[in-house]
């Protein structure tokens, strides 16, 4: 089920969000700035469906994949937590290969994985830059007969070559909120024979909780604006507690959810928010794609090291990737900077020493706010 965002609700409701994507989102919507993300979306991919969270996706794609207990799929092993918990509630076994220290796959590791019970091979694009070896990726998944998944949860409007990333492949998938500046969502693009499990996917007919908390952390986090005046940022965000039924108060970057802790995980499981859809509709997909790529190149001009990936044509960043010696540490410095990846457990130190230094060492940098990069660099250095 494709859902038609774009006409959804009243014009008067969308005039309201197009007002507050100027005023507050920093003015990227679509009546001056080109396509909107839907219109990108729609003339990139005839099969898009909408949803809440990447986690509901990958349910569906394991139920349209027929994921049963003893099956496994095999996917990098630097990917978070939140990934494979879909895998577990199924008993699909999450199979990792190992890495290279430039979020590459071992090639040759991956082969080994690959058996009998394997019912799909996961190939990841990291912050928005296409996998440097998708295309052998898919060449040994073919050679085993089994699909690939694509995810691209880090670049919504990353086109490298003119095409999305996400929209290769039987199954591709990316989260909205990473690179739009929206509540919640991802989508999920497949081949128009594939069936998807259509109760799994939609909009809400009302704003939520979400919506509401998300309005509140742009409105009084100056920050979080994305116009082009200079703000000092403030360490506090609203965001939604679905136990107590209201915003609850968060330092930002919020510290890391426990793997064992599942409160936050249980909390995507909501549809795609009202907010989302009205702003998918209005926001500009050149201005974000520009905003992005500009603030990749500021951190490029201000930082004295080589970067991690080059930006070439069509990328849309999702931050800008520079290695330190402690990146959890380094976070705690750097206003809106984050570690990552939060690793699944059973990605050890032993087993997967690259994986794990990657862990350790990547620091993200945000690249949305370009004015503001010159003062965040000076923690970085």
């Amino acid at each position: 089920m494709t859902l038609s965002l774009a006409t959804s609700g009243s014009n008067r409701a969308t005039s309201l969000v197009a007002g507050f994507a100027r005023l507050v989102v920093g003015g990227e919507w679509s009546a001056e700035y080109g396509h909107s993300v839907i219109e990108a979306f729609a003339d990139t991919s005839p099969t898009a469906d909408y949803c809440g969270a990447g986690k509901v996706i990958v349910r569906a794609i394991l139920d349209s994949l027929g994921g049963n207990p003893g099956d496994n799929v095999v996917l990098p092993a630097a990917v978070p937590h939140g990934l494979v918990e879909p895998f577990r509630e199924r008993g699909v076994e999450p199979r990792y290969h190992r890495m290279t220290q430039r979020f590459g796959a071992d090639l040759d590791d991956l082969i080994t994985r690959i058996d009998e019970d394997t019912i799909a091979v996961v190939l990841v694009h990291y912050f928005g830059f296409e996998q440097p070896d998708a295309a052998v990726i898919r060449e040994i998944a073919a050679d085993a007969g089994v699909p690939v998944v694509e995810d691209n949860s880090h670049a919504a409007l990353s086109a490298p070559g003119g095409r999305l990333l996400g929209t290769t492949d039987a199954f591709g998938f990316t989260s909205l909120h990473k690179t739009l500046p929206v509540p919640n969502g991802a989508v999920v693009f497949s081949e128009s024979t594939i069936a998807l499990d259509d109760s799994s996917f939609g909009v809400a007919d009302r704003p939520s909780l979400t919506d509401a908390c998300f309005l509140t952390s742009r409105i009084t986090n100056p920050s979080l604006q994305q116009s082009e005046s200079t703000h000092e940022p403030r360490p506090e965000m609203a965001r939604s507690n679905p136990a107590s039924g209201d915003c609850e108060e968060t330092t930002w970057p919020a510290s890391p959810t426990p793997y064992e802790s599942m409160r936050a995980y249980a909390a995507d499981d909501e549809p795609l928010s009202w907010l989302t859809a009205k702003l998918l509709a209005v926001l500009s997909a050149e201005s974000i794609v520009h905003r992005h790529r500009d603030g990749y190149e500021r951190w490029l001009a201000t930082l004295d090291t080589a970067p991690m990936y080059d930006l070439t044509p069509g990328v849309c960043p999702w931050i800008f990737p520079v290695v330190v010696d402690d990146a959890l540490q380094r976070a705690r410095d750097v206003p809106d900077a984050f570690a990552w990846p939060r690793l699944p457990r059973d990605v050890t130190p032993d087993d997967f020493p690259v994986a794990t230094d990657l862990a350790r060492s990547v620091l993200a940098l945000p690249v949305d706010r370009p004015n503001q990069i010159a003062r965040l660099a000076s923690a970085v250095e």
